[in-house]
């Protein structure tokens, strides 16, 4: 049956204007036009189609619709409260009063647009950010509540996965409610330092010995040296790690040390002072003042030789090499020159100490590239170190490790507190004249002299009190607490008199990172303060995701997503290949050659849904963070010093992507598209009997990810993601003849906000564009091949909603389609995004399409339907 779409001018009085399509019968004499808006309900107009008053236009004449055939003739309506609560949300996201074959964004998501801009503090917003806030909400309800049982599972799993929800509790819990007494008893130190077992001499010769010292003291949370992952924007094809010295002069005593010439009992002083920290966890005078010695002379070596100038600098250049300023390849070398360079430890062992802490495989060391900005400083500690012999070395480890925990101990805290107080005393920073005694008011004294401009120069300090994290700067490494959790503490954790008025320890021990004045603020643009949300929970439930990524996902998934939903997911991502299998054999401008490289490509694309098959298995997700146990705020800190970001070195174990963050990947070196658990639930995914919805909110971006693979960077990369040119010369200039097209239609497009006019650049945007379009085709193909594969399921699947009668199935699809791109304030980055604003990701996508054009009834000519199309894929 043949359908022709019919344009026609009637006069009538509604109540709200509303934009109808209705397929007419070819030869129909008659058509009856029925409204379902709240104010219309029941009433219907019988229309005369042979008055020669009734223009029609016969715009589309294409093969009959076998798809809406096959659901048309049984029509069903979604009456459950999802798909009412779905047609309220399509409905309140539309302004129907535009003509959507004139600015259908505006038509589409006018309404979205209105409410946002309502809102105070928004800077900038899009759907994929709202549906962020929903997914943060379950999470944060979930780690609010007990434990609850997953039935599907075996005893044993329930047992493993209660087990690791404890510490997924925990990690939230002491988080969100940190105890108030946070200082904790020498007794407690003097165990954990014992249980560290510092002095141990393990392997075969010092290297390895110091090696294996240093790696178990970076896994407990106290690094000297470390790796910050870090992707090169202008090289995916490897992996990156900046090499860091984790030295803060804040507490180095050789800041004190520049005074002992001038200030002759300063020497004095210091050394009292070092004897009293060591006090806290040592008994036995005659090793003490050893100790002392050793420490002094370590530290009196580090002061002669600038070492905290040259890290100041070293941060300097940092700072340019993650942000492009400046890059010098000398200073990117492989793991093995590093060996050379800086012999005082094994690095390579190192490396695997880490990476064993944390149960990462298959880490190809030959692709990884050292990124050594911190040569310098790191070449004084390398010098001073290979001549100290390895128990001086241990004895200085230990020093470090005690001076770091300067605010859980009121001891070490005191001495602190002493040789400052006569260092600001005695200094000279009056010009010659030393405050006396009757100087101050109420002992108090000036704290913004001592630091140098990158510390604040008001009144540092308050109530005496002082910094804690002096030893250890503000990046550490994620997941963990350490291997030797079970060598420290054993089964059996300090109790009773471990703790100083039986109070555990919070986080007045530890730096300004975990809580500031600012802690309560939000972390994210994506939050402000009209949404129902506090910051410290969001900030906590962040703290969890961080540590165990895989542990939550698995969690949200079981008790948050339909047991399913995986399954539809893979058939949507089959549908959304062949349709691009079937686009492939009737690309004109490809060469046979090519396009079996193509078929080849998306053959072996690989996908994971959810997160990695791996971690489906509690007893696996429970290994993976074994290392994990928090038994109180002391444990818990020492975790947050851990950035498990060594997970983005393993070449198979699992994905890079962020499964509980509402984004896709599509990654080239590995031939494979993500979609994470949280992208998996209302309003992109997951509305039942709704499949149009489906695909045009959720098979689009899927579809968007597989064009990723043939866009312009895509191209360069062959099936198994190697870079590599497998394109004939024609067809590359045919792609590039192909994209032109699309720069070109982008740099025309423009939008006005506050009467300034805004462009884009259509070079920059390119790859973006060429998937958007791509998917937008292949969703929509999938959508109609779904049908087809199961025709008597297919009216089931493609359930009409409450209130969206007047739209047709296809009309749906578009509208999902369009509101999955709404956005507010996209002027604020449209000089730097390689994302088109959302109009232009709407109305120019959908511009190239003739099957919107068809299925709106839209004028040749019309903003939505020009004559002049891009297309691609």
């Amino acid at each position: 049956m043949n359908f022709k779409k019919l344009c026609f001018t009637l006069t009538f009085i509604f109540w709200n204007h509303e934009v109808f399509s209705v397929p007419v019968n070819k030869g129909a004499s008659t058509l009856l036009i029925e409204s379902d808006s709240e104010d219309m309900l029941d009433s219907s107009v019988e229309v005369d189609l042979n008055d020669k008053n009734i223009k029609v236009y016969d715009e589309f004449t294409d093969d009959e619709n076998i798809e809406t055939d096959i659901i048309k003739s049984n029509f069903e309506e979604c009456l459950n409260d999802d798909c009412f609560e779905t047609s309220k949300y399509i409905l309140s996201n539309m302004d129907s009063s535009v003509n959507p074959c004139e600015d259908f964004y505006q038509f589409t998501c006018g309404g979205w647009i209105n409410t946002q801009q309502k809102k105070k503090e928004i800077n900038y917003n899009d759907m994929r950010r709202e549906q962020q806030k929903i997914v943060d909400k379950e999470i944060i309800e979930l780690l609010s509540n007990d434990y609850k049982v997953n039935e599907r599972l075996s005893k044993k799993d329930q047992e493993y996965d209660e087990k690791t929800f404890n510490n997924l509790k925990n990690i939230y819990d002491f988080c969100l409610n940190p105890p108030e007494e946070e200082m904790v008893g020498n007794d407690y130190l003097s165990e954990f330092i014992r249980k560290l077992n510092i002095y141990e001499m393990k392997g075969e010769n010092k290297t390895d010995i110091f090696t294996n010292l240093l790696a178990k003291l970076r896994n407990t949370g106290f690094p000297l040296v470390d790796f910050e992952y870090y992707q090169n924007p202008n090289n995916f094809d490897q992996k990156f790690l900046i090499l860091q010295l984790k030295y803060n002069r804040e507490i180095s005593v050789s800041s004190y040390l520049s005074h002992t010439e001038t200030m002759p009992e300063m020497t004095i002083h210091l050394k009292e002072f070092i004897k009293n920290i060591l006090n806290v966890v040592n008994h036995n005078e005659k090793d003490i003042e050893e100790k002392v010695e050793t420490i002094y002379e370590i530290e009196q070596k580090f002061n002669n030789l600038k070492l905290t100038e040259t890290l100041e600098r070293c941060k300097d250049k940092y700072n340019k090499y993650i942000n492009l300023i400046s890059s010098n390849q000398n200073e990117e070398i492989q793991l093995d020159t590093l060996n050379k360079k800086y012999p005082f430890i094994d690095w390579k062992l190192y490396l695997k100490k880490i990476l064993e802490f944390y149960n990462i495989e298959n880490v190809n060391f030959d692709t990884i590239i050292i990124c050594d900005v911190f040569a310098d400083a790191i070449a004084i500690v390398n010098n001073i170190f290979n001549e100290t012999d390895i128990k001086r070395l241990a004895t200085y480890m230990e020093w470090l490790t005690l001076i770091s925990l300067k605010n859980v101990s009121r001891d070490i805290n005191n001495a602190f507190s002493e040789i400052e107080d006569y260092y600001y005393r005695n200094t000279d920073i009056y010009g010659g004249e030393y405050p006396n005694e009757g100087y101050y008011e109420n002992n108090e004294y000036p704290l913004n002299i001592y630091y140098d401009e990158e510390y604040p120069s008001e009144g540092y300090y308050e109530n005496n009190e002082y910094p804690s994290n002096i030893y250890y700067d503000e990046k550490y490494p994620s997941e963990g607490y350490n291997e030797y959790s079970s060598d420290i503490y054993g089964e059996e954790y300090p109790s009773e008199g471990y703790y100083e008025n039986n109070e555990n320890p919070s986080n007045i021990y530890y730096d300004e990172e975990y809580r500031n004045e600012e802690f309560n603020e939000p972390s994210s643009d994506i939050y402000n303060s009209e949404d129902d949300i506090s910051y410290d929970k969001i900030e906590c439930m962040k703290k969890v995701k961080q540590h165990m990524p895989m542990a939550l996902t698995k969690y949200y998934v079981d008790h948050k997503l339909s047991e399913n939903i995986k399954d539809k997911t893979k058939q949507i991502i089959e549908n959304i290949k062949e349709s691009m299998f079937d686009r492939i054999s009737m690309i004109e401008w490809l060469d046979e050659e090519t396009k079996q490289k193509v078929i080849e490509k998306l053959s072996k694309m690989k996908d994971i849904i959810e997160y990695p098959e791996v971690f489906n298995n509690p007893k696996i997700i429970y290994e993976k963070y074994k290392y994990i146990d928090i038994k109180d705020y002391f444990t818990y800190y020492l975790l947050t010093k851990n950035d498990n970001q060594f997970i983005y070195l393993s070449e198979t174990e699992e994905s890079v992507v962020d499964p509980l963050t509402v984004n896709m990947w599509y990654y080239h070196q590995l031939n494979e598209i993500d979609i994470p658990a949280a992208y998996l639930s209302l309003p992109y995914y997951g509305i039942s009997g709704s499949d149009y919805l489906n695909y045009g909110y959720f098979g689009t971006l899927i579809g968007h990810e597989v064009t990723h693979a043939f866009d312009n960077n895509g191209r360069l990369y062959d099936s198994d993601g190697n870079k590599n040119n497998w394109w004939t010369d024609d067809d590359d200039k045919d792609f590039k003849e192909l994209s032109q097209c699309f720069i070109d239609q982008y740099n025309d497009f423009s939008f006005s906000v506050n009467n300034k006019k805004y462009v884009i650049d259509g070079e920059i945007t390119l790859g973006e564009n060429i998937a958007d379009n791509g998917g937008l085709t292949r969703g929509y193909e999938a959508w109609k091949k779904a049908i087809l594969k199961n025709p008597e399921k297919a009216s089931q699947h493609n359930k009409k909603l409450p209130g969206l009668s007047k739209y047709t199935l296809d009309q749906l699809f578009y509208i999902a389609y369009g509101q999955s791109r709404c956005s507010i304030r996209d002027e604020n980055y449209v000089d730097s995004s390689t994302y088109a604003p959302g109009k232009a990701r709407v109305n120019v996508v959908l511009s190239n399409s003739k099957d919107f054009a068809k299925a709106f009834n839209c004028p040749t000519g019309s903003p939505m339907n020009p004559k002049n199309k891009c297309s691609m894929w």
